[in-house]
């Protein structure tokens, strides 16, 4: 039996290649922001009622403008 290091699938099967612009818009970003202790024990909660992880509750937040929107002008309404 002859031992080919990449396998029979690698002779047939054409793997996809993306696009540097496919990659960058899935590269992870880091940011650090100050939250108040009473917005991340908010999160928290409603993370654990989600069934989601904080950081997933998050990016959703931060992707849905309307609700931003929305409590952007709640709190200047609080003020």
């Amino acid at each position: 039996m002859q031992d080919d290091d990449h396998g029979p699938w690698m002779n047939d099967d054409i793997l996809p290649r993306p696009t540097p612009k496919d990659l960058r818009g899935r590269q992870s970003v880091r940011a650090t922001f100050k939250l108040s202790a009473k917005a991340i024990e908010t999160m928290s909660i409603v993370a654990v009622h989600l069934g989601i992880k904080q950081k997933s509750l998050f990016d959703h937040l931060i992707e849905d403008v309307q609700s931003l929107k929305l409590i952007a002008r709640e709190v200047e309404a609080a003020l």
